[in-house]
């Protein structure tokens, strides 16, 4: 649709009536004198200025090119005008601006814009015109020894490869060869044939952006392979790019995503990986690489909380910041298994979902994370299901972390606070009336 509305600006800027040129313009004559019976008054003889002839209009191949300031919808010199995902993301966002200004009755004037710095311009020519990188991004994707899928693999390429292009493939009659698709490429000093469609363009200063797209890791793309084993390698090569593309990140933005995509990818490999003291290849070397960065939980390995939680605060303004603290707060591991007991609970909801909300109290969650305390609602003072440690010193903690519950939850404009403090009233009479405890603050 978007493709269409460009079409259309760019159809319609071409077929608009141009200016009349200076030779089709009618010679400006002076105003006729009204003739009278009265004798015209004697005046000085005027010198009339001798106008001269246009000059000839020329042919249009020989009219002098009009120099003007490139438009919105120019294409730029040496434009590729063969379809790229990153000049249509760009295109989108040039969209977005132009139709946001359009709606926007405050937006200002763009005849009242600044005037462009030529010497920022000049800069970013240089920048668009270096030559763009060349990914492979299919998780152990062969490298053919000539444009046949047929042919043996000279090797498998991980996902984030970088291809070096000999030649492309020549397009051939029907019957004789067409290899149109194929690319002769370069990768880890081997030479062979892959499919372009296994590749990917990364633009210059997108490095970020091209590398989670080759990764393919946000789009959670759907394993193909046919073993267990096979499936486990994919996902470990999407970590494993997806680590080299965020230690090359250049700008807080990219890093953010990156990370993010990497956690998720990093916990999809682990919960396949058991708990043992024994683990065979390819599991062992996987956990002696990333183990540190893993916890265990009753649903098997998954990312560590406090390394999410760090990266928030890391990347806290950026976009992704919000969806790190999610991760942290939804899908990390929960070392500790809490069973029945009221106070450990307690704690694991202040940690978890309390977090998240302190830091985004009306985040896009925030209504998830009220359900996700509302949960812990006990039946009543006498609840049989559930179990408290009468340390007094435990107590006391449980009491505390509940006020800091509540404080966190009625900062929140959600429309789940209500049932969620109800919740954390719920369990404060529960806790004093199994203790028999008497809080000294509150």
């Amino acid at each position: 649709m978007r493709a269409a509305f460009w079409a259309s600006i760019i159809v319609a800027s071409a077929c608009s009536n141009e200016p009349a040129d200076a030779g089709d313009r009618k010679r400006e004559r002076p105003a006729p004198q009204i003739i009278t019976s009265a004798p015209p008054p004697k005046a000085e003889p005027k010198v009339v200025p001798v106008v001269p002839d246009p000059p000839p209009r020329l042919p249009d191949q020989q009219r002098p090119v009009e120099q003007r300031e490139p438009g919105l919808f120019d294409l730029p010199e040496g434009y590729d005008t063969e379809y790229d995902v990153d000049d249509a993301h760009r295109a989108d966002a040039a969209f977005d601006t132009v139709m946001g200004k359009a709606l926007d009755p405050f937006a200002p004037d763009p005849d009242d814009a600044p005037a462009p710095d030529a010497k920022k311009d000049a800069a970013k020519a240089v920048v668009d015109n270096r030559p763009r990188q060349r990914l492979s991004c299919r998780p152990r994707y062969p490298l053919h020894k000539s444009a046949s899928e047929e042919s043996g693999a000279v090797a498998r390429l991980p996902v984030g490869t970088r291809l070096k292009l000999v030649k492309r493939g020549q397009a051939g009659l029907a019957g004789n060869g067409d290899v149109s698709d194929w690319l002769h490429v370069e990768a880890d000093g081997k030479k062979g044939w892959i499919l372009e469609t296994a590749t990917h363009e990364v633009a210059p200063g997108q490095e970020g952006l091209g590398y989670l797209r080759c990764c393919g890791v946000a789009r959670e793309a759907e394993d193909e392979a046919s073993t267990t084993r096979e499936r486990f390698l994919e996902r470990v090569d999407y970590v494993t790019c997806l680590t080299r593309a965020l230690g090359e990140s250049g700008n807080n933005r990219d890093a953010a995503e990156l990370f993010l995509a990497r956690a998720i990818a990093l916990g999809r490999a682990a919960e396949m990986v058991e708990r043992s003291d024994k683990l065979a290849e390819p599991y062992k070397g996987f956990m002696q690489r990333y183990g540190g960065q893993l916890d265990w939980d009753p649903d098997g390995y998954a990312v560590r909380a406090g390394d999410m939680w760090a990266a928030e605060e890391k990347y806290r303004g950026e976009p992704a910041a919000e969806a790190l603290a999610w991760t942290a707060a939804a899908y990390s591991a929960v070392p500790k298994i809490c069973g029945r007991e009221v106070a450990c609970a307690v704690a694991r909801a202040r940690a978890y979902w309390g977090e998240y909300l302190a830091r985004y109290p009306n985040g896009v969650h925030a209504q998830e994370a009220m359900d996700a305390i509302a949960e812990l609602r006990p039946r009543g003072e006498n609840d049989e299901r559930l179990e408290l440690d009468r340390n007094a010193e435990r107590v006391e903690q449980c009491l505390a972390t509940l006020d800091s519950l509540a404080r966190i939850v009625s900062s929140s404009a959600s429309v789940g606070r209500v049932q969620a403090l109800g919740t954390l009233e719920g369990l404060r009479r529960f806790v004093l009336a199994k203790s028999g405890h008497v809080q000294t603050k509150r």
